[in-house]
């Protein structure tokens, strides 16, 4: 009973998912590492499930969670597929200008390369 009730307790966003290392868009998820972090993506993957867990990416079996999955997977929407990666993307600060609107049906990574702090992303699932 109280696993259960941790689960229920648990941010949406670390829900494990059914999928693992392997599902790993490895391309976007290194990118990432580098421009944000200034970071090598390790080779072997019980170094890369570490780096996972260590950034609440990934559950301590290796399964990925829906944030990951929904960030760096190739397909979210076949591991996912209730969650539709929705965004949209504001001038400022006011919400009353949006410049574009998407439903990401490829990889989000790389469809908000141009989001930015000051151009205010939304993002729901």
């Amino acid at each position: 009973m109280n696993e259960f009730r941790d689960f229920l307790a648990m941010d949406a966003d670390a829900r494990p998912v059914r999928a693992g290392i392997g599902k790993l868009d490895v391309p976007a998820f290194r990118d990432f590492l580098a421009r944000v972090y200034q970071r090598a993506l390790p080779d072997a993957d019980a170094e890369r499930i570490r780096l996972l867990q260590d950034m609440n990416l990934a559950t301590e079996e290796g399964f990925l969670n829906l944030a990951c999955a929904l960030l760096f997977t190739a397909h979210p929407e076949w591991i996912v597929p209730q969650f539709p990666v929705r965004a949209a993307r504001f001038r400022g600060n006011t919400t009353h200008v949006v410049l574009d609107r998407r439903i990401s049906r490829d990889r989000f990574p790389a469809s908000i390369g141009s989001v930015t702090p000051s151009s205010c992303a939304t993002c729901t699932g």
